[in-house]
């Protein structure tokens, strides 16, 4: 039995021993003898020299402690999926290829019959690379919750209904109604106590890559091992959107060794930014809103606290949006109603009413707005200069709407109105009549007073009352009867006239107010040009010198 055992220890020690003995030779003997030998010149023989590399696949691969591993690293960006300013990520697929030396995989190729092979990526040490720009996920919790009911019980009591017989006779027919008893017996319902608790939920985890794997890694003869597989990467990216649509999105890619520093792990570029912004052109294969700009990229070494030194790879995309959707959707059709709203100047306020046409583009646009609303980024603390630009075409209809309702007031309601104030008439007829190019021809307006006939008639019967006084003449007061009922069929007359002449002719300060009126829409529609073509020489202004110092 102690013999037993003693070989089960030996069969268990045995393969620690062979990897420790291996790590032994590997360290001191010449690099030039560190190759494998295989037994023959096909490929499992190949494998079966490469099994005790298999088992140090926990450890670098290198003979001594204080060699570092260099990696080169070089991807391609094959699609942008997209950008979500809401959660500021952006969505890109990349190909990655890693490329290191292994001083365990060295074999002759005449020897074992190849120069390279692939095996499974499990059997092989790779290098911890990152992307630090990946986003985790915000924790979400739940906490307890308890919902208890309470015992309840409902009896239903003992009830007794009888019926005592009765007998009723009617020559020969006999009806009886017998005893009937009916009971309920006594029921309870009852419901127990019932807790639901919800426990502690909490859930972080960090952003998964997507992509199809690849499960195998290819070994050269002289020790290379070439490393090449697709990332779907949802990176972190701090979005600028006040150029939007002529934006340019500049987002990064770190690359960097989660645990090793600079003396185990160092890393390196395989080519330039340059020419992976050209192999990236050539290959990519979606696009879709997004166009690449170019990638730059430049090797950071960072020292730590304790004196050690981590090497991280800063790779920049520069991605460039296609504003023609937007350009066709939102500006072009802004600048056609704010053309329409311009040229509506031109109808007549004394015959047409504008502030129905202007209304109803005010509403045509708000609708347009809502219904392009899902267009327009979300924004957080910067406002982008489209938002800037709607917002200040919705302005100036809603200043034209309400300029020609004040016109309209002015044009219809003047008859009502006192007398215009002669400075005011002065300053609009003399400064701004001038200034817009209307020539005013009204009259100075005097103070006339209209005689009333009332008063004129009693005036011309004063002296008939008093020619009434003397008794002679009451019988010369009888003859002319006929001369008083002509003096009334003129007084009704004059009334009639000045009735007449006030409805169908417009007073002088009538035509002064209308006047007032057509020279402040003239004045508000030179203004109007001058406001648009100044905003809009502004915006394209911005818009050219951001664009160009992105």
């Amino acid at each position: 039995m102690d013999l037993g055992r003693a070989a089960q220890k030996v069969s268990v020690m045995k393969p620690f021993k062979l990897q420790v003995l291996l790590i032994i030779f590997l360290m001191y003997v010449p690099r030039s003898l560190a190759v494998l030998n295989c037994t023959g010149t096909d490929v499992p023989s190949l494998v079966k020299a490469l099994q005790p590399v298999f088992n140090l696949n926990s450890i670098r691969p290198v003979t001594n402690a204080s060699t570092s591993v260099t990696v080169n690293v070089l991807f391609t960006l094959t699609a942008i999926l997209g950008v979500d300013e809401k959660s500021q990520v952006l969505k890109t697929y990349i190909w990655q290829d890693l490329t290191w030396k292994s001083e365990f995989t060295v074999w002759d190729p005449d020897t074992c019959g190849t120069s390279w092979i692939a095996v499974p990526r499990t059997l092989l040490w790779v290098p911890d690379l990152v992307i630090n720009e990946f986003p985790y996920l915000v924790s979400t919790t739940y906490y307890p919750v308890t919902t208890t009911y309470s015992l309840v019980s409902t009896p239903y009591y003992l009830v007794l209904t009888t019926y005592y017989p009765v007998n009723t006779t009617y020559y020969l027919v006999r009806t009886s109604h017998y005893l009937v008893s009916t009971t309920y017996s006594m029921v309870s319902t009852t419901y127990y106590l019932v807790s639901t608790t919800y426990s502690l939920v909490s859930t972080s985890r960090m952003e998964k890559n997507t992509a199809p794997p690849v499960p195998y890694i290819y070994l050269h003869f002289d020790g290379e091992i070439y490393d090449s597989q697709p990332v779907r990467v949802v990176s972190s990216c701090s979005l600028d959107i006040y150029l939007f649509p002529f934006d340019i999105q500049n987002c990064s890619f770190t690359f960097n060794s989660y645990i090793h520093t600079m003396e185990d792990l160092n890393l390196s570029l395989s080519i330039s930014g340059e020419i992976m912004t050209e192999m990236s052109k050539v290959v990519i294969s979606t696009m879709g809103e997004w166009s690449l700009d170019q990638i730059t990229a430049k090797r950071v070494e960072i020292s730590t606290v304790e004196g050690s030194l981590y090497v991280e790879l800063q790779c920049h995309i520069s991605i460039r949006r296609h504003p023609t959707t937007y350009v066709v959707n939102l500006l072009i059709p802004s600048c056609f109603l704010i053309a329409v709203d311009l040229f509506s100047f031109m109808l007549p306020p004394q015959k047409i009413d504008r502030s129905l046409f202007k209304m109803t583009l005010v509403l045509g646009y708000t609708v347009f707005l809502l219904n392009t609303n899902q267009m327009l980024p979300i924004t957080g603390d910067t406002v982008p200069l489209i938002n800037v630009f709607l917002s200040m075409c919705l302005v100036m209809m809603v200043t034209t709407l309400l300029e020609s309702i004040f016109v309209t007031n002015l044009l219809h309601g003047s008859a009502d109105y006192p007398p215009a104030p002669r400075w005011l008439r002065d300053f609009v007829f003399q400064v701004l009549g001038r200034l817009v190019r209307i020539s005013t021809n009204l009259k100075e307006r005097d103070d006339t007073v209209i005689q009333n006939p009332n008063a004129q008639e009693m005036t011309d019967s004063t002296p008939v009352v008093m020619k009434n006084e003397i008794p002679e003449q009451k019988e010369t007061i009888n003859g002319n009867m006929s001369l008083q009922v002509l003096r009334n069929i003129t007084r009704d007359l004059k009334v009639i006239h000045l009735y007449v002449e006030k409805k169908l002719k417009r007073s002088l300060s009538s035509q002064e107010w209308i006047q007032i009126a057509l020279i402040i829409d003239r004045l508000l529609f030179f203004f109007y040009i001058l406001f648009i073509s100044v905003s809009f020489i502004t915006i394209i202004i911005i818009w050219v010198v951001s664009y160009n110092k992105a």
